[in-house]
């Protein structure tokens, strides 16, 4: 399920047929359970199988402190059957039909599924699945199962702009060389030391200083934007960066070669 641009930027929340409506949090409702929870919840969901598993190897005996010995052989068992079967095996499970036998990771991810989702999501032991209520605790509007889990899940990193954290630059489209080379240097700038740009992408700090920076936005008012619109703004603002250092130049120094392009401010970015 591909969201076009105008819904991304929305604020309103998204419907999933027989599931429910994915909402994009706002940096209040993300202060509203602290940014180290919010952090948690992206951490489980972008889980796979092999991060799941990788983390028992590493762990040991330590991850399965709080289970009970019962609860240690299943997960271990499932592990076991999921490692002998063949690629094409492999391939074909979903990595909701591993974890929620693990109930301590099943209920992080319900959890994040309450934050991220805009009814009450509640897991059927009787169902193995996570039920999705309304106001009516009665009748449910929705599931969430082994055929539907990761579709749900990237829609939820695509409200979240997960993508544009890692590629601001990447489908961004200007009318010219000199355009185009001034947001290249941005981007090789950007890509210099990986680890150092992961920690000027960070939430705190892109709100930090996008309120610095902006024109409008401020420490007051920069929380009500959604984490999507936070990061298209940010990315609008460093086009619009390039845009001034490229007009100033030409101000100064002319362009007789008509290679200023005074389109460059609303360049496609989605």
């Amino acid at each position: 399920m591909k969201l076009d641009y105008f819904t991304l930027l929305s604020p309103q929340p998204v419907k999933i047929q027989n599931v429910g409506s994915i909402i994009s949090p706002t940096l209040n409702d993300i202060s509203n359970i602290t940014y180290s929870t919010y952090k948690m919840f992206l951490q489980v969901l972008l889980t796979d199988i092999k991060g799941y598993y990788n983390a028992i190897d590493m762990l040991g005996d330590n991850y399965f402190l709080p289970y009970s010995e019962t609860q240690k052989r299943q997960i271990l068992k499932i592990k076991q059957e999921y490692e002998a079967g063949t690629q094409h095996e492999k391939n074909n499970i979903s990595f909701f039909n591993i974890f929620i036998f693990d109930y301590i990771f099943r209920d992080t991810i319900l959890h994040a599924l309450n934050f991220f989702i805009k009814e009450n999501v509640v897991y059927s032991n009787e169902l193995k699945l996570f039920t999705v209520y309304d106001t009516n605790i009665e009748n449910p509007i929705g599931t969430i199962h082994g055929n539907n889990y990761n579709e749900v899940i990237d829609v939820i990193f695509q409200r979240l702009a997960i993508q544009s954290r890692e590629n601001n630059f990447q489908n961004v489209k200007v009318k010219n060389k000199t355009a185009q080379s001034l947001l290249d240097k941005i981007k090789k700038g950007s890509q210099k030391n990986s680890e150092k740009v992961n920690k000027k992408m960070e939430l705190p700090n892109l709100i930090s200083s996008l309120a610095s920076h902006h024109n409008s936005l401020n420490m007051i008012n920069i929380w009500n934007l959604t984490v999507y619109q936070l990061n298209d703004q940010f990315q609008r603002q460093c086009i619009d960066d390039a845009y001034e250092i490229q007009s100033m130049s030409v101000a100064a120094w002319g362009d007789s070669q008509g290679k200023f392009d005074n389109t460059i401010w609303y360049s496609l970015i989605n």
